[in-house]
């Protein structure tokens, strides 16, 4: 398998990024961003003048307190992805993108966004 460049890695993932089910618009997409809005504790758009204003986070308190432990258990070995080649020409291309998953792994996993 030839090669790939930088901006040829980068167009293949995007593709890939851009055609997950309920990436841009749609109703997936919408509960998506509603749920994030709840999860970080944002206003609901509801509030009563007069009326209490508190928002409680905490779901997102307990996740972001536990997180790091179910991090390290699953995160512990270093074969959280195995993929199977289904062609001997495809081996050096599982490697490849095993190594790429992991990477946005920890990417992800250092992100405090969840969704």
């Amino acid at each position: 398998m030839p090669k790939l460049s930088n901006e040829e890695i980068r167009a293949i993932l995007s593709a890939e990024i851009n055609g997950a089910l309920g990436y841009l618009g749609g109703q997936l997409s919408e509960q998506r961003k509603k749920s994030v809005e709840y999860y970080l504790g944002e206003k609901l758009g509801t509030e009563i003048d007069g009326r209490s204003q508190v928002v409680s986070t905490d779901v997102a308190d307990t996740i972001e307190t536990i997180l790091p432990n179910l991090l390290r258990i699953f995160t512990a070995s270093d074969r959280t992805v195995i993929c199977e080649p289904v062609k001997a020409e495809d081996v050096a291309l599982i490697i490849f993108l095993i190594k790429i998953i992991q990477v946005l792994q920890f990417y992800i996993a250092g992100s405090k966004m969840l969704f």
